[in-house]
């Protein structure tokens, strides 16, 4: 019996540093995981950052090209803004409900041959 005893602490010693040696592996390998996960965030967060600012700018451009002010100033210079000839204006007329279009030949009573 006292054989048995010294068999099981001799195989589960190794055990156990086994388990401890894997599980220290395993949450370093959870740490590193993490904190790959907290750079891609962080870029993500910079990029973000990025093109809200150029989103920002470039309403800020709009506005400024979009000013009356600056409107006028084109007006008075013939070259750059030109009004439309009411002549040369075609104006399309919208459907305000998509209609199916058919593609079936259809015959007329005048064409038939009798």
């Amino acid at each position: 019996m006292r054989r048995k005893k010294s068999f099981v602490r001799f195989a589960l010693k190794p055990l156990m540093v086994i388990l401890l040696v894997i599980s220290f592996f395993a949450v370093l390998g959870q740490k590193n995981a993490f904190t790959g996960v907290e750079y891609r965030i962080n870029m993500l967060e910079k990029k973000k950052m990025e093109i809200i600012k150029e989103g920002k700018y470039l309403a800020a451009a709009k506005a400024k090209l979009s000013a009356l002010e600056n409107i006028r100033k084109a007006a008075s210079n013939p070259e750059e803004f030109n009004f439309p000839d009411r002549k040369k204006v075609t104006y399309v007329k919208t459907l305000k409900q998509p209609e199916p279009h058919t593609a079936s030949y259809q015959s007329s009573s005048k064409s038939e041959i009798k």
